[in-house]
């Protein structure tokens, strides 16, 4: 079956997607995940998380994918080791310092490789596999026949994001943030420097494109709701929806919309309430084709809701907009100016004339004529979302009931849950024959039916039960209590890990023999003929001669011959730096 993995930076996140559809949740500490901003979950908060999700049958795999420095490295292994006690489902790393660390705390707990590894051929992954890696989570630049061809030629699993918000670089090789905001993406810390304003300029300093927006950085949502089916049958296990930084709503809407598509239950408002949610405009990114300058969202950077309309008639404090949606008290509109710039206004009074709604406003001001009218918030879908993570919307566990209550004999009651998990428990109390009021099948199906604090909800009743029999309601109640904190603890202790059955030094990262290094030596990383002359020249032990520059320049292969055996010459070594990636796009 393949897996549904949802997002959750807080707790009625966490609710909203075990209640709303999801197989397993990623999340993170409130240390090492890579959403240092979102309010994560303290060590208390992990417990309860678990414990949630485990009772419904969600698995909990927890992000540990920053990079580490010496001085953490302590408390990594501390945090490792309490996830090995709270019996998490999984661990995220990108560090494969950290990889290390696990494997020798918990080589239970199956690793995962994040995304920022920027995996994208299937070498990679087998190289993985063979440090003892379990699962993938692929370069969101690959195509569904590269994705394909890695799923179906692999032995550990595979996982690729399906929805949300994308890097406008390679998974995992973006340093932008760290350059010019001093907040390292692959420390949890991105400031997103993608979705800021830039403009692209000649040797002159003049604009040099023309009818664009200014976010030339900002790539759309992906949104693969569309191709489902394809990826379905690539052979990938695991469909990972982005969004640690989103609201609760947004999660529920999601993952029940993917849910059901995967479920085939097809809804017709599905995509529009993708959009409605939150959106950048879509994209399906690399899955089907290069998309080119239609990945990037130039207009605007963060949600631009639904287009409704565009306003007909203008007055002092009121608007009218011919509408294609139906407009609800509590939306919020936004009408984008063509002037620049956004009126946005929550809906509070409004008339409507068939598809014409006039809306009061506080300010008009720079709103004209057959201006566009998106709806950015939507009061219903608000609510309806709401009721994943408040209460109304909860996902139980069916159960089915077994009793005996015979004269003379103590009650026996018997639950086996859906999973086929099953607990037995007897009342203290023994039998007698009633004097005034019997028990009755009916009264024992509504006490034991009674499971509302409880993940359980009872759906098959079955009962071999004397007459005229007498077994007090407190009794009744108690052997309930019994049985379902007995199940409980069985679908708990289903989640525990079994020790790993490999010798674990055959799981260590590069068993590799002891290195014994040389003494230091000075190594110049250099990009043209001149730089290697001038650091020959300085001292440089060694040329390491780098296959990305910034100057433009391309050489040929026997530009670079000469250049080796000019460092030849010099008695030093010559190294070639090839590019980080190769994916032909």
């Amino acid at each position: 079956m393949i897996e549904l993995l949802a997002p959750a930076g807080n707790f009625d996140a966490l609710k909203a997607a075990v209640n709303a559809g999801a197989d397993a949740i990623y999340l993170a500490g409130e240390n090492f995940g890579a959403r240092a901003y979102a309010k994560n979950f303290s060590r208390e908060n992990l417990i309860d998380a678990v414990k949630f999700a485990h009772l419904r049958g969600v698995k909990i795999h927890v992000t540990a994918i920053t990079i580490l420095s010496d001085d953490e490295l302590e408390n990594f292994a501390d945090f490792i080791k309490f996830l090995k006690k709270i019996h998490v489902d999984a661990i995220l790393v990108q560090d494969l310092g950290a990889a290390k660390i696990i494997q020798e705390i918990a080589p239970e707990i199956p690793l995962h490789a994040s995304t920022q590894m920027t995996i994208h051929n299937l070498d990679g992954v087998k190289f993985l596999e063979k440090i003892g890696f379990s699962r993938v989570v692929l370069s969101r630049e690959l195509s569904l026949n590269e994705i394909e061809k890695i799923s179906k030629n692999s032995s550990i699993e595979t996982e690729i994001f399906i929805h949300g918000a994308i890097c406008v670089c390679y998974s995992g090789q973006c340093l932008m943030s760290s350059i010019i905001g001093g907040r390292s993406g692959n420390r949890g810390k991105c400031a997103q420097p993608c979705r800021l304003p830039y403009k692209l300029v000649d040797k002159n300093g003049e604009n040099f494109l023309k009818n664009v927006g200014d976010y030339l950085l900002s790539p759309k949502d992906l949104n693969s709701l569309q191709i489902l089916q394809k990826i379905l049958q690539t052979g990938v296990n695991s469909l990972k929806i982005e969004g640690r930084m989103k609201r609760p709503e947004y999660v529920a809407t999601v993952v029940k919309i993917y849910r059901d598509a995967i479920d085939g239950k097809i809804s017709p408002n599905s995509q529009k309430n993708l959009a409605q949610i939150f959106n950048r405009d879509f994209t399906t990114a690399y899955l089907e084709k290069n998309p080119g300058k239609f990945f990037i969202s130039d207009k605007r950077p963060n949600n631009r809701g639904i287009l409704i309309g565009r306003v007909t008639k203008i007055f002092e404090n009121k608007i009218t907009i011919k509408t294609s949606e139906k407009i609800f008290i509590g939306d919020q509109i936004e009408i984008w100016v063509k002037v620049g710039g956004r009126v946005t206004f929550t809906v509070e009074n409004f008339h409507s004339d068939g598809d014409f709604c006039t809306f009061e406003i506080k300010n008009s001001r720079g709103i004209k004529i057959n201006d566009r009218a998106f709806k950015i918030f939507d009061a219903n879908l608000d609510a309806e979302a709401k009721k994943y993570f408040n209460g109304e919307y909860q996902r139980k566990i069916f159960v089915d009931a077994e009793i005996s209550a015979k004269i003379s004999q103590p009650l026996i009651l018997k639950m086996t849950d859906i999973d086929g998990n099953s607990a037995t428990a007897q009342t203290n109390f023994i039998a007698e024959f009633a004097k005034n009021r019997p028990l009755t099948a009916e009264i024992l199906q509504k006490q034991i039916g009674r499971l509302g604090n409880s993940v359980f909800t009872l759906r098959n009743f079955d009962v071999d039960l004397d007459e005229n029999i007498m077994i007090p309601i407190s009794e009744l109640n108690e052997v309930r209590r019994i049985v379902t904190e007995k199940l409980e603890k069985i679908r708990l202790d289903n989640f525990i890990l079994p020790a790993p059955k490999i010798i674990k030094s055959t799981r260590k990262i590069f068993p590799h023999n002891k290195i014994y290094l040389k003494s230091p030596e000075i190594i110049a990383q250099v990009d043209s003929l001149e730089k290697i002359k001038i650091a020959l020249e300085s001292g440089a032990d060694s040329i390491l001669f780098s296959g990305e520059n910034f100057q433009g320049n391309v050489f040929s292969p026997d530009q670079l011959a000469n250049f080796a055996e000019l460092v030849h010459s010099m008695k030093k070594n010559f190294y070639f730096y090839t590019k980080s990636l190769i994916i032909r796009r």
